[in-house]
């Protein structure tokens, strides 16, 4: 017979189990790094070293490597259009410095430099708010 307190411990293990357990499809994980398998669990599947192996089981560590190289050529590249980003500023990565000379520039508004930087950023969206022309 056994105690509540085991019976409690024995089913939180049981529950703990089932988030832990291999994934039957694709059982196995690859390291991008050294080509190693390892089970594919829910942490190592979030893991930044580890990918869902979809290879041979029984493929030799060369030809692991190879499968590798041949996902990485697969990824999605990223594309930046850096003809729209030309015509914009980013008030958000600028500077104390960069926010007032804006300002002046785009503005003719003299903005006070001994204020904190989340002020001026609200006082610059502020004076576009106002020189923006209504649709």
């Amino acid at each position: 017979m056994i105690s509540e307190a085991q019976e409690s411990n024995l089913s939180q293990a049981a529950a703990g189990s089932k988030k832990r357990r291999q994934d039957k499809t694709n059982p196995m994980v690859i390291n991008v790094i050294n080509g190693r398998l390892m089970p594919n669990t829910p942490k190592l599947r979030l893991h930044k070293d580890y990918r869902v192996y979809t290879g041979s089981l029984d493929a030799s560590l060369p030809d692991r490597m190879r499968w590798l190289e041949g996902i990485s050529k697969m990824a999605p590249v990223k594309v930046v259009n850096s003809r729209g980003a030309e015509d914009s500023f980013d008030l958000g990565a600028a500077t104390k410095e960069d926010i007032i000379t804006f300002a002046f520039e785009q503005y003719g508004s003299v903005l006070d430099g001994s204020k904190d930087i989340r002020v001026l950023r609200k006082e610059v969206m502020k004076l576009f708010e106002s020189s923006a022309v209504p649709a």
